[in-house]
């Protein structure tokens, strides 16, 4: 069936797409810099915490499924033909 790390990665993934709502909402009145509005504050700092928790999880998936992430980060060749599978059935 499925095994605990999966069911936990499923769960840290609901929690991080949940907080980001919250996360925009908390961040409404925040500034930062006082020549720049609202808006521009409240993105600097959305992004900032978007970008330190994507960091974070993508850690969190090498340290977990370290062989997909590697297969699915791996360098690839640029050059490399490209293959059409076409599936006609």
């Amino acid at each position: 069936m499925f095994k605990l790390k999966d069911i936990l990665l499923l769960l840290l993934i609901l929690t991080l797409t949940i907080g980001l709502v919250l996360v925009s909402k908390w961040t409404n009145g925040i500034v930062i810099f006082d020549d720049l509005s609202k808006t521009i504050n409240k993105q600097i700092i959305y992004q900032a915490i978007t970008l330190s928790g994507t960091s974070i999880f993508l850690f969190v998936l090498w340290w977990f499924k370290r062989p997909e992430f590697l297969e699915y980060f791996k360098k690839g060749n640029i050059s490399a033909d490209i293959i059409l599978n076409l599936y006609l059935e």
